[in-house]
């Protein structure tokens, strides 16, 4: 009776979950140490010679040492826990937005100017970064005249003897004599004939591209960049003819005129041409003889004279006011 009894419980048990659990058995023959990673230090080996590997309480403890890694003049070394030493370039950064920065295992960081990276009628200096400029000449030398405060500084000899300068928006630069128009450059006297000059003074790129001239007379031309051929555009009022030079201000075409050509004592006006009309009309007086040199800087208008002055014009009236005396006979300039 008792052995029944014991059956029917038995299997009463298995229907209600009251079998042994056999999972909870096996657990007693493991423990933390069946689970851990490691035993000893060795078994934490990454194979990474910057890493310091070791075993603590069971777990691989991975440290990346930086000093185990190179550095080079260049580079500085890092330890990357995945992928060793890696070589990180130094910051050779100058902190000049117009310097190209690199760096030489020969000679470390350099910082070299490139004009190319600020506006036109700017040049890169390697310490002030982007400054303003005009370029001058006289009768033997080409200048740069930073702007707004005249500081002057000789760039090359002039390869002719130039009437006028200009400067194109694709930063080509161009020269003018009496006999010839030349390309040239800012870095060496060497230029390129590129065509005839009708003896023209003054000179300018206009916004669309094409090259004017004018000469002690009243035509006003237009020069062709493909074929070099000109063609009259307008016609100063008369008895004006040009005195020095063209620039272009905000799109508007300026001209300095005079009724006394060749004169270093004339009265120079400032002239407005209207090349849709073909005609020109006159602003005002600038007070100043001989301004034979423009340069136009955005809004802002400056005039150079052969008394070698800096000025500063008013581009609506004419009206000019001493900035700086340079000391040079300046005979024409180029600006944008």
């Amino acid at each position: 009776m008792r052995a029944l009894l014991l059956l029917l419980l038995a299997g009463c048990g298995a229907r209600t979950n009251l079998e042994v659990d056999e999972t909870a058995v096996d657990a007693g023959t493991t423990g933390p140490d069946a689970m851990a990673e490691c035993s000893r230090d060795r078994d934490c080996d990454d194979a990474l010679p910057c890493t310091r590997d070791r075993c603590v309480a069971g777990s691989c403890e991975r440290r990346p040492r930086d000093g185990r890694c190179e550095n080079t003049t260049c580079t500085v070394g890092r330890c990357d826990r995945e992928r060793g030493c890696v070589a990180e370039p130094i910051d050779c950064s100058d902190g000049v937005s117009c310097t190209v920065d690199s760096c030489s295992e020969d000679g470390g960081c350099e910082s070299t100017p490139d004009d190319t990276l600020c506006p036109i009628s700017n040049r890169c200096d390697p310490e002030r970064g982007c400054i303003a400029r005009a370029l001058v000449h006289d009768s033997a030398f080409l200048y740069e005249v930073e702007l707004p405060n005249g500081e002057l500084t000789r760039l090359t000899r002039t390869g002719a003897s130039y009437t006028d300068i200009a400067l194109a928006p694709d930063r080509e630069l161009y020269g003018v004599s009496r006999a010839q128009l030349f390309g040239l450059t800012d870095d060496s006297p060497t230029v390129r004939p590129l065509g005839f000059s009708d003896s023209w003074v003054a000179l300018d790129v206009g916004p669309g591209g094409l090259l004017y001239a004018a000469g002690e007379n009243e035509r006003v031309v237009a020069i062709d960049l493909g074929t070099f051929e000109s063609r009259v555009v307008a016609t100063l009022p008369p008895p004006f003819v040009a005195s020095g030079d063209i620039a272009f201000v905000e799109g508007r075409m300026l001209i300095t005129v005079t009724d006394t050509p060749s004169s270093r004592r004339d009265d120079t006006r400032l002239a407005e041409v209207d090349l849709a009309a073909g005609t020109a009309r006159i602003l005002g007086r600038t007070g100043q003889p001989c301004i034979w040199a423009l340069a136009a800087f955005g809004p802002r208008l400056y005039g150079f004279t052969c008394e070698g002055t800096l000025l500063r014009i008013d581009p609506f009236s004419g009206d000019a006011e001493l900035v700086r005396t340079l000391g040079i006979r300046i005979g024409g300039a180029a600006a944008r």
